[in-house]
């Protein structure tokens, strides 16, 4: 399926090498980052990685980019922490000189981090078409997730090409007007076999369970949970309460 563009004006797909500059700046990013970029370069695309700074210590960036093999950003911004505002207005000083020296054809940014909004608006404010990964996600209440929520409605007022994850996704940008009705969505699948098995291997699982997993030799039907939201990732009560959810 084609890409879900704006309703102002039709982005075309240039159907040669272009120049993209993609902004990452915490975990989740470093990993939707990772596929993309290999097929990127494999279809002869120029990517310049920047990332912002906002994870940076080892636990939280550099042990994905090692383990995953995601190649070095070519920039590393090292904006660190700081109060929403004070951290998003010195991401956005400084993508804005590193987009401005760069022109790229494209600007992709991932996700609703306070380094997707900085990136997001950088571009705009520059003129650069601007692709957005995980369109369309909405909880409709601005204060929850904090400030993701808000930061997604502000992405997406301003994208031109727009990456959904699922039918919903695609439906609330219809309903929001962002998109034309009747556009086309390109659909991000997620994690596809071969990642699933790589994260499988990345995983705490004893190397001998990992390798009859992959041999097969385990049963077939496996999940792979991933708890990210506070306070999913240290409140055991709450881990409970998700996995009783499941069917043993």
């Amino acid at each position: 399926m084609g890409p879900f563009s704006r309703l102002d004006h039709e982005v075309p797909v240039a159907p040669v090498a272009v120049k993209i500059v993609s902004i990452v700046g915490a975990r989740p990013q470093f990993i939707k980052a990772w596929p993309v970029s290999r097929a990127l370069h494999q279809a002869g695309h120029t990517e310049l990685l920047v990332h912002t700074g906002q994870h940076y210590d080892d636990t939280m960036s550099r042990v994905f980019f090692e383990e995953l093999g995601l190649p070095e950003p070519h920039i590393n911004l090292g904006i660190g922490s700081g109060p929403h505002g004070q951290q998003t207005g010195r991401m956005l000083e400084a993508l804005e000189g590193v987009l401005s020296n760069q022109r790229p054809d494209w600007v992709l940014v991932y996700g609703d981090t306070n380094s997707t909004l900085a990136g997001a608006l950088a571009a705009a404010k520059l003129h650069l078409p601007l692709a957005h990964v995980e369109a369309g996600l909405r909880t409709f209440d601005k204060h929850h997730p904090y400030p993701e929520e808000a930061n997604r409605r502000m992405i997406d007022a301003v994208a031109d090409l727009y990456f959904a994850h699922s039918d919903k996704a695609r439906q609330h940008l219809l309903d929001e007007g962002v998109v034309a009705s009747g556009s086309e969505i390109a659909r991000r699948e997620g994690l596809h076999h071969s990642t699933v098995n790589e994260l499988l291997r990345l995983t705490l699982l004893e190397p001998a369970i990992i390798q009859a997993i992959l041999a097969g030799k385990q049963p077939r039907c496996m999940s792979l949970l991933w708890f990210q939201r506070n306070p999913l990732p240290t409140d055991w009560v709450a881990q409970r309460e998700v996995l009783s959810r499941f069917d043993a």
